[in-house]
C-alpha cells in the first residue's frame, strides 16, 4: 500500500501487487482528505489513514478489499499528527489543533476524546508504551511527553521540557516496545 497527498484533491490510497507490479488507486468519498497523515499498518491487516484536513480516520480492510470511513476522529480536529496500536487492537491518535488525544476501537467502531494533553502547544505525537500507557510528545513551542493513564485518566508531564531553538527533542520506541 502506499498513500498520496494531492493539494487540490483527496489523498490517494495505492494498492500494489508487488509480484506483477499491477496497481489500483482508491480515493476517498467526500471532501477535505487531502492529506494522508500518520499511516499505521495495524495488526490485523489494516491500513489506517488519518486524512488532513477534514480529521477523518479511515482504513483500508483487504478482507472487505475496500477503504473505510471510520469517522471524524474528535469535533475540532484538523489533522492527526501520529497513530499508534496497543495490545488489544484500539488505535490511539495524536492531533494537531489542540494536541489532542482520542483512541478508535475497531471491534466497536467508537471514538473516545481524552481531551488535551497540552494546555499551550497544539500538536500531540502519540506513542503507545509497552505497558499501556500512552506518551503524548507535544510540540513545539515546548517540546515534552505527557504521559496518560488510560485506565485512571490521569496524566502528568514526565522528562525534560525543552526549549524551542535550543534543545533538540525526540522520542522513539525500542525493540522492547518501550518508549524513550
Amino acid at each position: 500500500y502506499s498513500a498520496m497527498a494531492q493539494n487540490a484533491a483527496n489523498f490517494i490510497l495505492l494498492v500494489i501487487d508487488p509480484e506483477t507490479g499491477a496497481f489500483r488507486q482508491i480515493m476517498p468519498e467526500g471532501e477535505n482528505h487531502n492529506y494522508p497523515n500518520t499511516p499505521l499498518m495495524s495488526r490485523t491487516g489494516r491500513l489506517y489513514i488519518g486524512a488532513a484536513y477534514s480529521g477523518h480516520l479511515f482504513y483500508f480492510d483487504p478482507e472487505k478489499d475496500a477503504l473505510i470511513d471510520a469517522g471524524l476522529i474528535h469535533e475540532g480536529s484538523t489533522f492527526p499528527n501520529r497513530m499508534d496500536e496497543d495490545a488489544s487492537g484500539r488505535i490511539w491518535i495524536g492531533s494537531y489543533g489542540d494536541a489532542d488525544l482520542t483512541s478508535y476501537d475497531p471491534a466497536t467502531g467508537e471514538f473516545k476524546n481524552y481531551g488535551r494533553m497540552d494546555d499551550v502547544d497544539m500538536y500531540n505525537h502519540a506513542w503507545v508504551n509497552a505497558d499501556g500507557l500512552i506518551c503524548n510528545a507535544i510540540g513545539t513551542t515546548r517540546p515534552h511527553v505527557v504521559v496518560l493513564d488510560p485506565k485512571t485518566g490521569e496524566k502528568k508531564t514526565v522528562g525534560p521540557v525543552a526549549v524551542k531553538g535550543q534543545d533538540k527533542f525526540s522520542v522513539k520506541k525500542g525493540p522492547d516496545r518501550k518508549i524513550y
